[in-house]
């Protein structure tokens, strides 16, 4: 597999490792919503990786399956849960499984978005 045409997914994916691996210490307080800045913050790092991988996926092969989203659920999960575990290795910094699941949320619906997309394109 060449890297060609896989830069936006390798430049996504390393701006969520950098912004995992910054010490707590460093990392600006976000404004008090009710939400949470952060889950937010994770919901579309992950939605937006996973909709870049399966844009990438149709330019290349000009093939749908629906196959592909479940593949990339896994993939851009267990890349999420990785970005976790090396948070325990950072200074002040956790392992949070809620960051995980707004991680597999925004993975699931930056999914749903591009089948939208691609269907509505094809038909």
């Amino acid at each position: 597999m060449k890297a060609k045409g896989y830069w936006p997914v390798i430049l996504w994916a390393g701006l969520i490792f950098c912004l995992h691996i910054i010490p707590s210490d460093k990392i600006p307080k976000p404004p008090d919503w009710s939400l949470s800045a952060d889950k937010l913050v994770h919901f579309l790092l992950f939605g937006v990786l996973s909709f870049l991988i399966l844009r990438i996926r149709y330019i290349r092969t000009k093939d749908w399956q629906a196959s592909y989203i479940l593949n990339v659920v896994i993939i851009c999960t267990v890349f999420g849960l990785l970005m976790e575990t090396i948070q325990l290795i950072v200074p002040g910094r956790t392992f949070n499984l809620l960051d995980l699941v707004a991680d597999a949320i925004g993975v699931v619906l930056g999914c749903m978005l591009f089948a939208g997309i691609s269907k509505r394109k094809n038909a």
